[in-house]
């Protein structure tokens, strides 16, 4: 095994330096209702915006971390993982989450999904997403983002599945959507997080203080039929170009070897261009 995995997890935490900003591409001019190309909400005034590098450090590890408590088959009731990956920044993604979080919620902090063509990136026609609001009548500003609690929710999600519904690991099915935000943070097969952030209130809100936290994921979670991850012992069937990091059973790729945080820029535009031929078709 490369030795450099070892320090996989201190070096790609060491690229999430760039500020995070919302772009109209040219790319998402051509989808209708693009997020990235929406006005602002005028009825929504925000007072701070964006992860700060340690914020972003702080949610992909802590993603990391709960799926390699999954990978290593410490989350009670439920198999190992032998194909989980380590997730990368994606930068293009982040910025597309930031543009859906600064659409704010409604009044009463209603989550609302965008459409997976409204979240296109030039490299994944389909990402998945999880969404997390909080509010409070008095200042939140010095407490900053929940983060960790945040995302500790949406794992924690796995406690309301069933014995009987354990299953889903094998084969996601809508049984399993009220563990939807759990089951997204646990794909395999994702391999980009990206996340957005807005500290905010608008108009006719309850609460003067409110959070709204979007992260999307690439390629998406939460398949029809598909399994969230294979059972077995953990990063012993790594998918191709990755490798085992053991002491985290997450397999790793190149990037993350080598502290490659993917920019998102540029890659597989051909892809993003078949996708609108097709939507423009319907």
């Amino acid at each position: 095994m490369n030795p450099s995995l070892h320090l996989s997890a201190a070096l790609w935490l060491a690229c999430l330096v760039a500020p995070t900003v919302q772009e109209c591409r040219d790319e998402y001019k051509k989808i209708p209702g693009h997020t990235a190309c929406k006005p602002p909400n005028a009825a929504c005034t925000i007072y701070k915006r964006s992860l700060s590098k340690t914020e972003r450090e702080e949610v992909l590890k802590l993603h990391n971390d709960l799926r390699s408590k999954v990978a290593k088959g410490n989350l009670p009731g439920f198999p190992p993982a032998k194909d989980m990956t380590q997730l990368l920044w994606d930068e293009e993604i982040a910025s597309v989450a930031q543009a859906l979080a600064e659409q704010c919620t409604g009044p009463g902090g209603n989550l609302k999904h965008d459409q997976q063509a409204e979240r296109a990136t030039t490299a994944f026609n389909h990402t998945g997403q999880n969404l997390a609001w909080d509010g409070s009548s008095v200042s939140l500003d010095a407490a900053g983002p929940d983060w960790k609690g945040q995302v500790n929710n949406w794992f924690d999600e796995y406690k309301l599945l069933k014995n009987n519904e354990k299953s889903v690991v094998n084969r996601f099915s809508g049984t399993a959507i009220n563990a939807g935000h759990f089951t997204q943070v646990v794909w395999a097969k994702t391999h980009y997080l990206g996340c957005g952030y807005v500290y905010y209130t608008v108009t006719g809100a309850r609460y003067a203080h409110m959070r709204y936290y979007v992260c999307n994921y690439a390629e998406a979670g939460n398949v029809n039929q598909r399994p969230v991850y294979q059972e077995g012992d953990a990063c012993s069937a790594c998918p191709s170009g990755t490798e085992c990091v053991k002491d985290t059973g997450l397999c790793a790729s190149p990037e993350a070897a080598n502290g490659h945080c993917s920019s998102g820029g540029g890659i597989v535009v051909t892809v993003l261009a078949v996708f609108i031929a097709l939507q423009q078709a319907q």
